[in-house]
């Protein structure tokens, strides 16, 4: 389950049934956080580490709706998981949503604690895939590296140097160059 949790809930107290879901349903161990505008969001997002972002398609931050604060969270960064709930929802809202690159889509309401708990399973396994991925970049960087390393061309005179800045330069063209 994620543990640092941000929800954005301009008005202080309309997700306050939704907030203390996700509290049950992470445990006391998790941690959220609430911030009442998106600036406050962007502020948090760039300063310290988040596994879930909480957004009310409606309320947004009170200049602009969900949709709008969404695309500012993508603009941070795109990997992270985000949540747009609604009172009420229908096909168009959660499409437009998930357009705007939301992770999913939650509607308010009856048995809310039982939506919660599989959007969190669901949110569960993004965070999983995303550190598997970022571990085999890490991975891949590395082996990279020595890759280059390994077939570095090795060269003294200066005639040497200069062809090897020349082929560096125009290595990246994709075409044949002789």
């Amino acid at each position: 389950m994620p543990t640092r949790i941000l929800v954005l809930d301009p008005t202080r107290h309309d997700l306050d049934p939704l907030v203390d879901r996700v509290q049950r349903a992470c445990g006391p161990e998790s941690r959220i956080s609430r911030v009442v505008d998106g600036e406050s969001l962007r502020e948090r997002l760039e300063t310290e580490a988040c596994e879930l972002v909480v957004v009310d398609l409606v309320l947004g931050d009170g200049a602009c709706d969900g949709i709008g604060v969404l695309e500012h969270v993508r603009a941070i960064d795109a990997e992270l998981p985000v949540l747009i709930v609604s009172e009420k929802g229908d096909v168009e809202s959660a499409r437009r949503a998930i357009d705007a690159g939301a992770t999913d889509f939650l509607v308010r309401g009856e048995r809310l604690g039982e939506r919660v708990a599989t959007q969190l399973e669901k949110i569960r396994r993004i965070l999983r895939l995303l550190e598997e991925k970022r571990a085999l970049t890490r991975e891949n960087l590395a082996h990279r590296d020595v890759a280059a390393e390994r077939y570095r061309i090795v060269s003294r005179s200066p005639e040497m140097q200069r062809l090897v800045r020349a082929a560096e330069r125009v290595g990246p063209v994709p075409r044949p160059v002789l």
